[in-house]
């Protein structure tokens, strides 16, 4: 009777995690299409003429097929109602999940910077459409005037990249007050708008990082024990048929 209601309970976890994968997996590209269209930057996506999010875009698609297979292999174990297979999709789940945490700490730590750079090295160069590219200018325009300041790291970047200094960087605006501006002085904003421009990517990553880190422990400590529970489960059956009749 135990081993009646064993089976069954092993058979209703691999239906579940099966289902808690395919989630898992449409959220990945669900994801994955999100980045790409460039919401997670908001507005800002019309200043990158490239996107330097699609490397992440296609981490989450794998990642997302990575789910579906993994549900497809608990699909299967429900199916066959073998310990074996189930020992050895537990044993997957676990490594899928340390994957999972690493790549989240990696992420963290050296790919939001790299992810960070290659965005400020795309927007800078992007300057150098400003008045060709409407949806761009107006971006800038709107973010220069409101945010009161001037270029990604300062006024400079406008000169850089063969263009004069956008009238939206004065303090006051109109048109033909950047020549008018006293050199030198706090007429025109010094202050680029680098930190507001990179606020969304590090509240996207530091959000993804999160929701990795609480899933994976979760998956971690449910595997261990479901393990325990079969490995105690395999000592005593192995344990009464040590046991003379």
């Amino acid at each position: 009777m135990a081993g009646c209601i064993e089976s069954l309970c092993l058979q209703c976890w691999a239906m579940l995690l099966s289902v808690v994968y395919v989630v898992c997996g449409v959220a990945c590209f669900i994801l994955g299409v999100f980045i790409l269209a460039g919401d997670i930057t908001d507005d800002l996506k019309h200043i990158n003429i490239k996107s330097p999010f699609t490397t992440m875009s296609i981490s989450l698609f794998i990642a997302g097929g990575v789910f579906l297979l993994l549900s497809i292999f608990g699909l299967s174990v429900h199916l066959s109602k073998k310990q074996n297979l189930f020992m050895c999709f537990n044993w997957t789940v676990m490594f899928v999940s340390l994957l999972l945490l690493t790549a989240s700490f990696i992420l963290l730590t050296i790919g939001k910077s790299e992810l960070i750079d290659r965005f400020s090295k795309e927007t800078v160069e992007s300057m150098s459409h400003y008045g060709n590219n409407k949806m761009l200018t107006d971006t800038w325009d709107s973010r220069q005037s409101s945010l009161l300041c001037c270029g990604y790291y300062g006024k400079d970047d406008w000169i850089d990249n063969n263009q004069t200094i956008p009238n939206t960087c004065c303090r006051d605006i109109f048109i033909g007050c950047v020549p008018s501006a006293i050199p030198n002085s706090a007429d025109i904003h010094t202050q680029g708008c680098k930190e507001d421009f990179i606020m969304n990517i590090k509240d996207f990553v530091n959000g993804l990082f999160v929701v990795v880190l609480v899933y994976s422990s979760i998956m971690i400590m449910f595997m261990l024990a479901t393990l325990c529970t079969l490995s105690g489960s395999a000592g005593e059956v192995q344990d009464n048929k040590a046991i003379p009749i």
